[in-house]
């Protein structure tokens, strides 16, 4: 994300924040402590945060011809920005760009939550890690980092604070979608296939569910689709999920920048004697991983996306 070109920066930042053309734009894109000095001549600071994306849990692990579900998708990073007067601020002020959750491995293995992005004291929490063979991830909101299918803040309030996570082996009903905060992950499938990610209009969207193995009838699933950002599409907008038979899932399509967070990764496929297939990877800034198929062996969760910190003087 540090390669993105002066000229997309400065054109994105103009376009939605109205920036002057002569700004100082510093992008954060590295998942590290940074610091940042204020321009002696600044009068405006804008700041836009971007949480990271929580990794998809693993597919569950069990032997031939018995039922397991696919791995949780992670939950997108929350979207927030901030327009504050230059005065107000330090000299210099410290932040940390969130590191992407890392997709859970084996038997148990739950999905990383994403880490917050911070400038001083405003935050932008990370997505929840999708389950182990189960739920997904609960969306990242402005008061802090999600967790294993709970988002942080009321549920109810879509517009600041992420979507909840679905819940493992029911459907594909409960709203997980957001708009400010990061959406909840899709859930891992046996019954079913693995449940789509969700969208959100500004914060990252979620990863796909894995697909499982069911025995009622003997049924492979597949795993479920990735999703956009900036899109409040029911889900499975993006790249497709992992076929049966242990098919990997895709990472995410689209790279985000300014204004936009990247896109999200699919779930894995299950298989009934084999290995499942691997969740697909969250894309930079804020796409939640996919979840793992469900196999002999669990396939392992797709990582999510890092944070991203842009910082506007004018």
């Amino acid at each position: 994300m540090d390669g993105l070109t002066q000229e997309v920066r400065m054109s994105r930042a103009s376009q939605f924040f109205g920036a002057a053309s002569n700004a100082q734009i510093d992008t954060f894109g590295t998942a590290a402590p940074f610091s940042w000095t204020k321009p002696r001549w600044a009068k405006i600071v804008t700041v836009i945060l971007y949480g990271a994306g929580g990794g998809g849990g693993a597919g569950g692990q069990n032997g031939a011809g018995i039922a397991r579900r696919g791995g949780g998708g992670g939950g997108g990073g929350c979207y927030i920005h901030y327009v504050l007067l230059a005065e107000d601020l330090d000299a210099v002020v410290t932040g940390q760009v969130g590191s992407g959750g890392i997709g859970g491995v084996g038997l148990g293995g739950n999905g990383g939550n994403g880490g917050a992005s911070t400038f001083g004291h405003l935050i932008a929490g990370g997505g929840g890690g999708g389950t182990y063979a189960d739920d997904g991830g609960g969306g990242g909101s402005s008061v802090g980092s999600a967790s294993l299918g709970i988002p942080v803040g009321p549920s109810g309030d879509r517009y600041k604070y992420g979507a909840n996570g679905g819940r493992g082996g029911t459907n594909n009903s409960t709203i997980r979608y957001a708009e400010q905060g990061g959406a909840g992950g899709g859930h891992g499938g046996q019954n079913e296939n693995g449940s789509p990610g969700w969208g959100s209009v500004h914060g990252g969207p979620s990863g796909g569910g894995g697909g499982g193995y069911d025995t009622s009838p003997a049924t492979e699933r597949a795993g479920g689709a990735g999703a956009l950002a900036n899109s409040l599409a029911v889900g499975g907008n993006g790249v497709a999920g992992g076929t049966t038979g242990g098919g990997a899932g895709n990472d995410g399509a689209t790279a985000g920048y300014c204004g936009r967070a990247g896109d999200s990764g699919s779930g894995g496929g299950g298989s009934n004697a084999g290995t499942g297939g691997t969740g697909g990877n969250g894309r930079t800034p804020s796409g939640g991983g996919g979840g793992g198929g469900g196999g002999v062996v669990a396939g392992s969760g797709g990582n999510g996306g890092d944070g991203l910190v842009i910082v506007i003087a004018s």
